[in-house]
This record gives C-alpha cells, structure tokens and sequence, in this order.
C-alpha cells in the first residue's frame, strides 16, 4: 500500500510540476517579448503606426523584431500605464523571478532526488498539520465494508461538451491547455459541432432533460474521460436515452436542496411550469417523468431560476410576452404547466429569455438570417396567458426581397455575443450581436448570415465560451 502510495504520488507531483511549469514558461515567453518591446519601444510603437490594422500590425512585429505570434500579441494589448518606469521595473522583476521558478521546476522534473523531497516535505507537513493517534480499531476479520461513493471521487474542475449528433466527452483542464485552450477546437466527427459547453466539477450531477418531458440525473464523474481532440462517445452508450427523443436542456447542480432555486419548463406550444430543485433529486438511473407534456407538444427550455428575473416568450411569427417568475406559481414535478403566451394557429414559442430590469437588447434573427436589436425597455411586462407584442417585421411581396418566414431565434444581449449560424450542405456563419442594428420592435432587420436564394438557417447558437477566469 506505501508503495502504491508513493507511486501515485511521483505521478501526481510530475504532473503537477510540468503543469506549473507550462505555465511558467508561457508566462516567460510572454514577458520576455514585452520586456524586449519596451527596450525598443519607439520603433515597436512606429511599426504600429505605420500598420492598416491589428493583424497588419501583428505581421510587422513578428516580421521586423523576431517576436512570436503569442508576444506579438501580448505587445498589442499592453495597457499604457505599463509604459512608466515602475511598471517597467515590476515586469523585469516578475521575468527574473519566474525564471527562478521554471529552474526549479524543471529540477524537480530532471531530477528524482528532488522529486522525491518535494513528496517528503508536503507528507510531513500534512503530518504537523492533521496528524493524530490511530482510532479505528484493527481487527481480523470485517463482515461488510459501505463505501460512499463521492467520497472515492477526486473533486476536479473539468469540461463537458455535448455536439448536435449527440456525443459527449469529460475532459481535463490540463488536456484541454495542452490542446491549446481553445474552446473551438475540440474534437468532433466531420459534419458535427459543439452546442454545449460546461465548466463543472466531478463531485456535480448533470440533469438531462428531453423534448417528450423526461429527465436523466448523470453525474459529472460518470462521464467518460477523453483528451479534447477526441470526438466522445455517443450519449446513448452513457444515458438510456430513446431514439426518437432529443435533449433540450442540460443543467449542473450541486446540491438540490439549495433555497429558493426552482427549475422553469417552457414548452413549444407555449406552456410555462416553475418546480422546485429539490424535487429532481433522485438515484434512479433511468429515464424519470420532469413535466407532463402533451402529445402535440414538446419541451422547449429547461432552466434553473432563483427567481429575480423575468421570462420572455418570443415565437417563431415575431410576437413575444414578457411577465414575472412569480406568475407561475410552483407545482409539482409532472404537473402540466399553465399557459405562458396564447399563440396563434401554427405558431409555436421560438426563444426563451431571461430578462431584468430595462438593460440591454434583444436580438432577434431570421430562418434568412435576418436580424435586429430592440432595446428591452421598448418590451414592458405584460400578464402571463396573453398574446403578446409584435417583435419583428417580416416582408411580403414579389417585388420585395424576402427577410425570412419566420424567427429561428433570439437573444438577450447585455454585452457583445458571439454566434454561429449553421446553414444548408454544412455552411457556417460566424457574426456578433454587434453587426444587428439597433432599431424599433417592428423593424425587419439587417442581412447577418448570408444563406442564399434558397437557403436557410438550420441552427443558431451562441458559440461555445468559457468564463473569463477560466480562459485566462
């Protein structure tokens, strides 16, 4: 068992040292081109000047000075305030303290005497720190041994992601860092993509909801582990998910039995249930009943709430309602729902929001890809059941240049959003909520995804990001 130990050890300590010390040196190289910038800094700053644009700009560097891409980069963005004497001297400090450091890495890595310190001195420090006498009692014989399992699961930060054919993947940050630490870049099948992305722990649980009203519990450790340039697997190898059901929503929880949090079904024909967390909470590992759902009609939307905000319903004819959480008054977990927006025959909810207060936009966009801005202030809350506001102008006529048939989605825009629009014969579109002019409710729109004569928008979701101190 020691030996085992300190085996896994080595492997931990190793792997945790080249970690740091990736980090170290990519830190380095960073500083060493701004450092190097900075000791020529008028003719940096000339190059720049003299350059059409950031990437004209970023050519030159590399070009006329030697720097890298990654420092050339890094040159671009400095902040000007790091121009002064100080922030200059601060920065050659951190670049002679961090070579200290990445010569001590890699000592530990060159040499297994050091290695073997490092487990040393952290062993006898949890020694000082927690060491106590024995108290279990030893004994010859054990009739039955219960084993929590969470307890045996190593709590690490990880990503899962889930493609629009279906497979899904855990992976680790650090396969992920090596990879490149880019979010577009993992592997998927040809003609597949990402749709989800989450950042969650091993020790969380993943529900799965459906479109005909079911709901898996998987937890994050149960996830099959591959490196992010690897496809996955299929989720009907992990989930018993049926062939003619699809999932709609995936949601992390922690714990189920946080106050105040409740789960909001919106379904296609406009139906709205609020249910409390706590009730999803099972050990079943089959499929388990989330909502009643009837039989012309589909789930929509699944999303964790704690209640602060408003719901937005926008169906696919241009109309939408805004109204608050507390209009839906918390039923149980196979209850129905009550109606959230009337909708015309043929109609059906496109988009669901969460709104607050007056701030930001919403974004609306084509099957044409076709879209638009309208400020939220100009969408005042309205009851819950009604049929709502118009939202979106389509055009009509021969003689006038279509924008679109019907909405194939929308957003609520508080900073700049980047999306992907994915057209016929596997086309994708790329484009910011930035390029959507700013105009009112029953306007129609600016071209932002050129599909063509015949073409339209098959798919339309945000892409796939981390949170800003994960991506740093």
């Amino acid at each position: 068992m020691l030996e085992a130990y300190i085996a896994h050890q080595r492997e931990v300590v190793t792997f945790r040292t080249q970690y740091e010390l990736e980090k170290a040196e990519d830190r380095a190289h960073v500083l060493e081109g701004l450092v190097k910038a900075l000791n020529i800094l008028d003719e940096v700053i000339a190059a720049i000047k003299a350059s059409k644009n950031r990437q004209d700009a970023q050519n030159n560097l590399q070009w006329m000075f030697g720097f890298t891409e990654r420092q050339a980069d890094s040159i671009l963005t400095l902040q000007l305030y790091r121009l002064t004497n100080l922030e200059i001297h601060s920065l050659q400090k951190e670049l002679d303290e961090l070579m200290k450091k990445i010569g001590t890495l890699r000592g530990i890595l060159e040499s297994d005497k050091k290695l073997i310190a490092v487990i040393r001195k952290e062993l006898m420090e949890i020694r000082d720190k927690y060491g106590i006498d024995r108290r279990s009692l030893i004994q010859e014989e054990v009739e039955e041994i219960k084993v929590n399992l969470e307890v045996m699961v190593a709590a690490e930060d990880v990503l899962v992601t889930l493609s629009k054919d279906g497979y899904i993947k855990r992976t680790s940050m650090l396969s992920f860092t090596r990879s490149g630490g880019e979010p577009d870049s993992s592997g998927v099948k040809e003609g597949d993509y990402i749709t989800r992305l989450l950042e969650v722990n091993t020790l969380e649980n993943l529900l799965i909801f459906t479109q005909k009203g079911q709901y898996f519990l998987l937890p994050v450790h149960q996830i099959p582990e591959y490196k992010w340039k690897d496809a996955g697997t299929a989720i009907v190898n992990v989930i018993q998910l049926a062939k003619e059901d699809e999932i709609v929503s995936v949601v992390p929880v922690s714990h189920f039995d946080e106050e105040g949090k409740t789960l909001v079904f919106v379904t296609r024909n406009g139906q709205v249930k609020r249910t409390e967390l706590k009730e999803y909470a099972t050990k079943r590992t089959g499929a388990v009943a989330a909502m009643k759902v009837a039989a012309d009609d589909s789930i929509l939307s699944v999303t964790l709430s704690d209640g602060s905000k408003d719901i937005m319903l926008i169906s696919k004819d241009g109309l939408s309602i805004r109204f608050n959480e507390s209009e839906v008054n918390a039923m149980g977990r196979v209850s129905g729902g009550v109606r959230g927006m009337q909708l015309r025959d043929g109609d059906e909810v496109a988009s669901t929001l969460w709104v607050s207060d007056d701030e930001g936009e919403i974004l609306t966009i084509t099957d044409l890809g076709y879209g638009k801005r309208t400020l939220l202030v100009d969408y005042p809350a309205q009851s819950r059941g009604g049929k709502g506001i118009v939202t979106f102008e389509f055009k009509e006529g021969k003689r006038v240049k279509p924008n679109g048939s019907y909405l194939k989605g929308a957003f609520y825009c508080r900073e700049p959003l980047a999306l992907l629009a994915y057209g016929q014969e596997g086309t994708v579109f790329a484009f910011s909520s930035e390029q959507a002019p700013i105009s009112d409710r029953k306007s129609t729109g600016k071209l932002l995804a050129d599909v063509g004569k015949k073409g339209e928008i098959k798919d339309l979701i945000l892409a796939p990001q981390l949170k800003p101190s994960t991506a740093e």
